[in-house]
This record gives structure tokens, C-alpha cells and sequence, in this order.
């Protein structure tokens, strides 16, 4: 079980990871997210690099946070690649079922 409470005091939530280089994988961010100063606030900014502290500090200073952990270890070269292809055939036929 991971922690409940970020280091800014709001509640942490678990996401998982869909980006071409981490499909699937899970981790942890603040539910203040990480909000760019030309985003909208609701807007979700996966970071998967470290974030240095002047980020972070620039973040909270602008209603974000930069709490940022993974739950799952980096996944093998093969499952980054065959992962985002299975998906795609899933939603394919998905997408089929829905015509018929």
C-alpha cells in the first residue's frame, strides 16, 4: 500500500501510464497534478523524467505539485513494444462490436 497524502498535504492517486514508452505501468502524483503555466488546470501532465527542485518549486507556486512516483518497475523492451499493438486490436475490435 502506498502512502495516502502527498508532501503538499492533498491526497495522492494511483494512474497508469498509456505513453508509447511506459504502456501500462502504473504510478503515483499528487490530485493537485502537474500544471503547466499554459494549461488548463484540469490538464494532466505526465512527466516520466526526474524533476529538478526549482520545477517543483515553480509548480507549487503556481496552484500544482510535483509529486511524481512509479509503483512498477520500467517494463522490458519486448512489452513496450507489443503492448501499444495489442491495445490498438483491442479498440479495433471494440470499435466493431459497436458497428454490428
Amino acid at each position: 500500500m502506498h502512502r495516502s497524502l502527498c508532501r503538499c498535504g492533498t491526497r495522492i492517486e494511483m494512474k497508469t501510464s498509456w505513453t508509447q514508452a511506459n504502456p501500462g505501468r502504473r504510478f503515483l502524483t499528487c490530485q493537485r497534478r502537474l500544471v503547466a503555466p499554459f494549461a488548463q488546470a484540469s490538464l494532466f501532465i505526465f512527466l516520466d523524467i526526474f524533476i529538478d527542485t526549482e520545477t517543483v518549486i515553480f509548480l507549487q507556486q503556481n496552484g500544482g505539485c510535483g509529486f511524481f512516483s512509479w509503483c512498477d518497475p520500467p517494463m522490458c523492451p519486448r512489452s513496450v513494444e507489443i503492448i501499444p499493438g495489442l491495445l490498438r486490436s483491442k479498440n479495433a475490435y471494440e470499435e466493431q462490436v459497436l458497428i454490428l
